[in-house]
């Protein structure tokens, strides 16, 4: 089963160029746990991804279904789902593309299976041009619940480090339903990414182990 996504070159060119990107992005990724690409068709003036269909949902939907049912993820599955996203993750590294946008809303859970896919790879980038500080990139570019520090600060020779941390943040939520920070304003919520340290995630959910937590800090380095 495939889902299908056509945009027009000629009335949206740089949400195209992004379509095109995730495209030579996710064709060099071959992995279970990142969502296949099965086909680029370009034609006249229209580009379109066809794409693995996933039934299930995404991992946001979960993280929401457990705040407002007041449980949690148990230890055990929640290991389980991360270990799945690392190795997605680690696939996508290994041929040198950086996701940049980690975060539970682009990870979907296949209903049938519980089977993890990582998706959206549309900000995604080749590590050596982004240590270079090469591409269009203008400004901020991210989730800024989920952005590193040095995304936060705007730097351009960025690394596959960006979405360890973003792991990191990603497996804090996971455990106690909560992000590290917030803050009324996008400023501010950046300004707490760069200069506080990680709050402990044990004080939020005494039962995290603390090989666990270690983990988490590694991640957030």
């Amino acid at each position: 089963t495939t889902e299908i996504y056509t945009l027009s070159l000629h009335d949206a060119l740089p949400i195209c160029e992004r379509i095109l990107s995730e495209g030579r992005a996710l064709a060099r990724i071959d992995h279970s746990n990142v969502v296949r690409l099965n086909a680029v068709v370009a034609e006249d003036d229209d580009v379109c991804l066809v794409m693995q269909f996933v039934e299930g949902e995404s991992l946001d939907a979960r993280v929401e279904r457990n705040q407002t049912n007041g449980t949690q993820f148990s230890i055990p599955e929640t290991v389980a789902i991360f270990r799945q996203i690392v190795s997605g993750v680690s696939a996508a590294h290994a041929e040198g593309i950086i996701h940049r946008d980690l975060k539970p809303a682009n990870v979907l859970v296949r209903s049938k299976d519980g089977v993890i896919k990582v998706t959206d790879f549309g900000i995604a980038k080749e590590e050596s041009e982004a240590q270079e500080g090469r591409g269009k990139t203008v400004g901020v570019i991210g989730s800024v619940r989920y952005m590193a520090p040095e995304q936060c600060v705007g730097r351009k020779d960025i690394d596959k480090r960006v979405d360890i941390y973003a792991l990191g943040i990603l497996l804090f939520e996971l455990l106690t339903g909560t992000r590290p920070f917030d803050a009324e304003s996008t400023f501010d919520l950046m300004s707490k990414h760069v200069h506080e340290p990680l709050p402990s995630v044990s004080a939020r959910r005494p039962d995290v182990p603390q090989w666990l937590e270690n983990i988490i800090r590694r991640c957030c380095e």
